[in-house]
C-alpha cells in the first residue's frame, strides 16, 4: 500500500498515544481508507493537554521520515477489521455516521481552542496554538515506541481500540 496509509496510521496513533499519556478517555481509531482516518478521544479540548492531543496527529506524522511502514499486507475493503466485537462495532458505527467521515480538520479544532474564551488577541491565540504544538511534539517524542506500535496495528488492521478503555466501566462521557 501507499506511504500515505502509513502517514495516516501514524497521525491517528499520535492522537491515541497522546490521549493515553494525558489521561484522556480514548474510544479508538480507525483508518477509513488509505487517505483518511479518525480517532476519538471524547469531547472538545479544554486544557493545553487536551489541545496537545489534537495537535499530536501532525507531530506523529513526522515519524514517517525515519520509520518505514510494517512489512505486512494491510487490510483493505469498505470496513476495517478488528480482533474483537467492540472494535468491529466501533468501525461499523463510525463508518455509518456521516459526521465521522466528514470530521472537522484538527487545525480547525485547535484554532477554536486557541481562541476559546479569549478577547480578540491574535498574538495570544498564536501563543496558545504553539504551546499545544510544542506539547504534542514532546508527547510524541516521549512515547515514540508506543506511537509506532499503535500505528503498526492501524496500518495492518485498520482499527485500534485502547485496551485500557475497554477495561473501564465508569468512563465519563
Amino acid at each position: 500500500m501507499s506511504n500515505r496509509r502509513w502517514e495516516i496510521a501514524l497521525h491517528e496513533a499520535g492522537h491515541v498515544v497522546a490521549a493515553e499519556a494525558v489521561g484522556r478517555r480514548l474510544v479508538g481509531a480507525v483508518l477509513l481508507n488509505d487517505r483518511s482516518g479518525r480517532a476519538w478521544v471524547g469531547g472538545e479540548p479544554c486544557t493545553v493537554a487536551d489541545a496537545a492531543v489534537v495537535a499530536a496527529g501532525a507531530a506523529a506524522e513526522r515519524l514517517a521520515d525515519d520509520h518505514n511502514p510494517p512489512d505486512v499486507s494491510p487490510a483493505v475493503g469498505p470496513m476495517p477489521e478488528a480482533d474483537d466485537e467492540r472494535g468491529r462495532e466501533l468501525a461499523r458505527s463510525v463508518i455509518r455516521e456521516p459526521v465521522a467521515t466528514d470530521a472537522e480538520p484538527d487545525e480547525m479544532v485547535l484554532a477554536r481552542w486557541a481562541c476559546m474564551n479569549r478577547p480578540y488577541h491574535p498574538g495570544l491565540w498564536e501563543l496558545r496554538a504553539n504551546l499545544a504544538h510544542d506539547r504534542a511534539a514532546d508527547l510524541v517524542e516521549a512515547n515514540c515506541d508506543r506511537v509506532l506500535e499503535v500505528a503498526r496495528v492501524l496500518y495492518a488492521t485498520g482499527v485500534f481500540i485502547s485496551r485500557k478503555e475497554l477495561n473501564h466501566d465508569n468512563d465519563i462521557e
